[in-house]
């Protein structure tokens, strides 16, 4: 008995019509749609990473959605059956729309390259900041200050609590390249310090929590690139929510 499964490609354009292919199982629809010489963009090489292959699924059984598909589609499009063609792997026989009407938008993760945005104009504000600062070396003994103190004062920044692990770190660092540390502030409060200038890498982490799943993006907190995505079902049961943190 064969293995092989129908898929059936619709909405080709006005003077088309519906192109049948038979696949393997296991082929995925980008796969399929190839083999019936229908050209499907996946401009990120088919990792899952942007919406060019986007197609949505008419009728048969509809696969469940990876984790790209959440990430790039959101919850409403994959609930109306769209899903990634790079990614889905069909479970039978298939009818699919090739290349849905470009109106439809829906969710849609930032993407420095959207050419709707003004990236010169872009500005995220995540209340966290990195700047170069330049600490002195505490003096002798007569000079009581600690290392902190004296990161704090060329910061221009207040005492406030700092954890253990900064302040454990704090003399190595402060030594490290005599006294030229970046520091992370969010929202004006000391969270971090590196050694040397770390400007250029900031980075924040965005959770997307469902019902029965959570979806965990690393954004670059500069120019809002989505560098990587990972999820899984959540533990202990149904809950909603959202969330962030930065680097």
């Amino acid at each position: 008995m064969s293995a092989d499964i129908a898929v059936t490609f619709v909405g080709l354009g006005n003077k088309e019509k519906p192109r049948t292919v038979s696949v393997a199982r296991d082929a995925t629809i980008l796969g399929a749609a190839h083999q019936a010489g229908i050209n499907i963009d996946a401009t990120c090489g088919s990792r899952g990473r942007c919406r060019s292959c986007r197609v949505k699924i008419l009728e048969g059984d509809t696969p469940p959605p990876t984790v790209q598909d959440s990430v790039q589609l959101g919850h409403d499009e994959v609930h109306e059956g769209f899903r990634l063609a790079c990614q889905t792997r069909m479970l039978g026989d298939t009818t699919v729309m090739a290349m849905p009407p470009k109106a439809e938008q829906g969710h849609q993760i930032l993407e420095s390259g959207n050419s709707s945005i003004d990236n010169h104009s872009l500005h995220l504000d995540s209340g966290v900041e990195k700047r170069v600062i330049h600490a002195k070396l505490p003096v002798e003994e007569h000079h009581q200050t600690s290392d902190i103190e004296e990161i704090l004062e060329a910061a221009e920044l207040d005492a406030n609590q700092t954890s253990i692990y900064l302040l454990r770190n704090v003399p190595q660092l402060l030594r490290a390249e005599s006294g030229k540390l970046t520091i992370t502030t969010f929202n004006g409060e000391l969270i971090d310090v590196e050694a040397g200038d770390t400007t250029e890498h900031i980075y924040g982490m965005a959770f997307d929590i469902g019902t029965t799943s959570v979806v965990a993006t690393l954004l670059d907190l500069q120019s809002g690139e989505q560098l990587a995505s990972a999820g899984g079902p959540l533990p202990g049961g149904p809950r909603g929510g959202h969330g962030a943190g930065a680097d």
